[in-house]
């Protein structure tokens, strides 16, 4: 099955919708696809003076992780508030997983809320999926359960997973759910999967596996019959997930 995946920082750079080129936008594309290209140097070189969302978000990446040139925290901060101010989605959505995580600029869990929210509103699924998260952590379930819903139905692989293991732990007294976590698990396993050839994330390759290995336990568990819709219906959702991609990205 192939389908586009998803994950943090770049993912969310590389994922943005890219409108026809002209004027500005061009620096952008030139940029992206150097970067993409594998030469960051000549990405910045064409950023120098960023007067985009998407150009700012893109540079801010390349200064604070210190690709193709030395490391600029204070700038590659600034340049990816202004981007997220500027309400640039795939910049509000880096921005809260830095805040979340830590590391490069200082971790602010409010802060991180705040931006993954405005980031999940305009349907970024991995905002929606770190939204979750951060709400399940303080134990706002109910609003957490909502988001990573929503994240699932855009094809996040960390939400699917995480919905697919909660139908595995209920299949226990309700068998129906066990056939919902083999689809959950094989759409999480296929996202990430993909999402792993395009960003080389660990963190990707780690859900792959690991969804890999739950449905295979449940091969052992469902019927042949119950394999069969199983498949069927992860086929069917495949569709609609890539379908509400496309939508999202036309708009």
């Amino acid at each position: 099955m192939k389908i586009n995946g998803m994950r943090v920082d770049l993912y969310a750079l590389a994922m943005a919708v890219i409108l026809p080129v002209s004027g500005a936008q061009a620096d952008f594309k030139t940029a992206m696809d150097a970067y993409k290209a594998g030469s960051p140097a000549a990405a910045r070189a064409v950023l120098q003076n960023p007067s985009t969302p998407q150009e700012k978000a893109l540079l801010a990446h390349l200064l604070l992780r210190g690709f193709g040139g030395d490391p600029d925290i204070p700038q590659g901060e600034a340049l990816l508030l202004d981007a997220a101010m500027a309400g640039y989605a795939p910049a509000q959505s880096t921005l809260a997983n830095m805040l979340a995580t830590g590391g490069v600029i200082a971790k602010n869990e409010a802060a991180a809320i705040n931006w993954a929210k405005r980031a999940a509103e305009q349907k970024r699924p991995e905002a929606m999926s770190l939204l979750a998260k951060l709400l399940q952590a303080g134990e706002d379930t109910e609003a957490a359960m909502r988001w990573r819903k929503a994240a699932a139905a855009y094809g996040d692989a960390a939400a699917l997973i995480a919905l697919a293991k909660e139908d595995q732990a209920a299949g226990e007294k309700a068998p129906e759910r066990l056939r919902s976590a083999y689809v959950r698990y094989s759409l999480a396993a296929a996202f990430a999967a993909q999402s792993y050839r395009r960003t080389k994330s660990e963190a990707d390759a780690i859900i792959s596996h690991e969804a890999q290995a739950h449905r295979a336990s449940l091969d052992l568990s469902l019927s042949e019959e119950q394999l069969t819709l199983g498949v069927e219906e992860a086929n069917a959702e495949l569709k609609a997930i890539v379908g509400r991609l496309k939508a999202l990205r036309a708009k």
